[in-house]
């Protein structure tokens, strides 16, 4: 978790101009209005990479390809009373990774919408 709040690219490029012109941490801190640790993960990022921008792929991956889930759309089309379980265990062996039956509602959720859901765990 940072220890800082997002900060957006101009400010970045201020904390490396300041530094640069011999500012101290603290000094650029009470500048910018964030902490000192901030200023030096800025800093250390910029020497590290040379770049001040956010770099993309954080966080969670998805576990679900597009094909997969337009498969497990197609099969709720096909049929409409198949539970989530069921459709789960089916996917799971045809794309040979476990996937739980909450991510089954999740990405129907997605593609229909709250109410797509409410009708398919009606039939559950």
């Amino acid at each position: 978790m940072s220890t800082c709040r997002e900060t957006t690219e101009s400010e970045r490029l201020l904390v490396v101009k300041w530094s640069k012109e011999g500012k101290s941490l603290r000094e650029i801190a009470s500048l910018i209005g964030v902490t000192h640790g901030c200023v030096q993960k800025i800093l250390q990022k910029y020497k590290k990479t040379g770049s001040l921008a956010n770099i993309p792929g954080r966080g969670r991956k998805e576990i679900l390809s597009t094909t997969a889930k337009r498969k497990i759309i197609h099969s709720v089309k096909k049929d409409p009373r198949v539970s989530a379980c069921r459709l789960a265990l089916s996917m799971s062996s045809t794309i040979g990774e476990k996937i739980s039956d909450e991510t089954i509602r999740r990405t129907l959720h997605q593609y229909w919408g709250s109410m797509a859901v409410h009708q398919y765990e009606s039939y559950s």
